[in-house]
C-alpha cells in the first residue's frame, strides 16, 4: 500500500463468512497430490530450529545442506529475522528475565561466514521484529514500555524511536510504518513522517457482526503487503482478521474462538497466508484469503505448529507439519512435497 495513508477506509466493512468444515473448527485434511508430478523445491530455507539450542540455520533447496547462523550466547529465543537485499541476515535475539522482562540484540552477518556480529544497542522489551528491505523494525508490548525503534541497517545502523505503541509492520519497500496504539491503526512515512490515523478498530462494523468487543493493543497484530495492512484483533472468545486496503472499504474474516497465529502476504499478490490455533483439536490451520473478493480456502492442518512461509514465486507455501517435517502445499491444499526438516520459516529466498 504505497499510497497515501488517508486512502484506507474505515467507515464500513466487507465480512466474509467461513463456511464448510473449517468453520465448524475441524482440522481438514491435505489432499496428497499423488496424480501431481513431481515437486523439486528450490531456494533457500531461513527457519528456526531447535528447543533448547534455538538457532537460525539457512537451509538450501532441494539438497538440503544446512548452514548455521552462528551467533555468541545471547539467548535461546528469537523474535524473527529477514535477510536484507544484500544477502545479509538479521536477527533479534531475546532474552527473558522473570524478574527484569526482556533484553533484546540484533544480530547481522551470513551463514557460513563466521560469527555474526551485535548491531545497535540492546533494547528491552522490544522482542518483534521486521525487516523490509534495509529497513528493520523492534517492538514489544509491556506495562510502561511501547516503544517502537526502526533502524536503517544499510545506514547508520543505530536503533531510533518512531512511534509509541505495540505490534507494529513495515511497508513492502521498508519506506512506512503501520503500528496499532490505543485500539486504532496508525501510519508514517519514516523517518519523520507525520502519524495518521487509519482505522479506529471500535468503530469497524464488521468486528461487532464477527462476536470482536474488545480489540486490546497487547493482543493485536499487524502485517502490510501491497494490497493493504493485515490486522488480527480480538481476545477470549471472539477474533478475527481485518484487512485495511486501499481505496476500498476494510474486509473482516471472523474466526470465531480460534486464537489467531502468523500471517504473511503473497509476494507481489493479494493473497493473506494466515494461521489460527484450534483448541478442540489442538491443530493449527492455514487458510489463504484473497484481499481482492474475500474468498478464504484452507490449505494445511497441522500438528500444533502452524508455521509457513510463501515460496518466491507465490504458487506454494511450505508449512511445518510436524517437530522434523515440513511439507509444501499449494494453493489448492494439495501436498506436493515433504522436507525432512523442522521449526519455524522466517523466509523462502530464490
Amino acid at each position: 500500500m504505497p499510497g497515501p495513508a488517508d486512502r484506507l477506509i474505515p467507515v464500513a466493512s466487507l465480512v466474509v463468512a467461513l463456511v464448510g468444515t473449517a468453520c465448524a473448527g475441524s482440522a481438514l485434511p491435505v489432499r496428497p497430490g499423488r496424480s501431481l508430478p513431481v515437486y523439486h523445491p528450490t531456494g533457500t530455507l531461513i527457519m528456526e530450529v531447535g528447543h533448547f539450542d534455538h538457532h537460525i540455520v539457512e537451509v538450501e533447496l532441494p539438497s538440503m545442506k544446512s548452514t548455521r547462523f552462528e551467533t555468541y550466547e545471547f539467548s535461546s529465543f528469537y523474535g524473527g529475522s529477514g535477510v536484507a537485499p544484500d544477502g545479509t541476515l538479521y536477527a533479534l535475539s531475546t532474552y527473558f528475565d522473570n524478574q527484569f522482562g526482556s533484553t533484546s540484540q540484533l544480530f547481522a552477518g551470513k551463514p557460513g561466514h563466521g560469527e555474526a556480529q551485535p548491531l545497535g544497542e540492546t533494547l528491552k522489551q522490544a522482542w518483534g521484529f521486521k525487516l523490509r528491505g534495509t529497513t528493520a523494525a523492534a517492538f514489544g508490548c509491556y506495562k510502561r514500555y511501547r516503544t517502537i525503534y526502526v533502524m536503517d541497517v544499510a545506514g547508520d545502523r543505530t536503533w531510533r524511536p518512531a512511534a509509541e505503541g505495540c505490534s507494529a509492520a513495515l511497508s513492502p519497500d521498508g519506506h512506512q510504518l503501520a503500528w496499532v496504539d490505543h485500539q486504532a491503526i496508525w501510519t508514517k512515512s519514516l523517518p519523520d513522517g507525520t502519524p495518521e490515523q487509519v482505522a479506529d478498530l471500535t468503530t469497524i462494523p464488521g468486528l461487532t457482526a464477527a462476536g470482536v468487543t474488545k480489540v486490546p493493543d497487547s493482543f493485536t497484530t499487524l502485517e502490510w503487503g501491497t494490497p493493504g495492512v493485515a490486522v488480527m484483533v480480538g481476545q477470549g472468545t471472539a477474533f478475527a482478521l481485518v484487512i485495511l486496503r486501499a481505496g476500498a472499504q476494510p474486509l473482516v474474516v471472523p474466526l470465531g474462538s480460534n486464537e489467531p497465529g502468523a500471517m504473511t502476504w503473497q509476494p507481489h499478490g493479494s493473497l493473506l497466508a494466515f494461521g489460527d490455533f484450534v483448541t478442540e483439536s489442538q491443530s493449527a490451520e492455514v487458510r489463504v484469503v484473497d484481499a481482492r473478493t474475500g474468498s478464504v480456502r484452507q490449505v494445511a492442518a497441522t500438528e500444533n505448529f502452524g508455521q509457513f512461509q510463501w515460496s518466491p514465486d507465490g504458487k506454494v507455501i511450505a508449512v511445518v507439519r510436524e517437530e522434523q517435517v515440513t511439507s509444501f502445499v499449494d494453493l489448492e491444499g494439495n501436498q506436493l512435497g515433504v522436507a525432512d526438516v523442522g521449526g519455524g520459516v522466517d523466509a523462502w529466498l530464490p
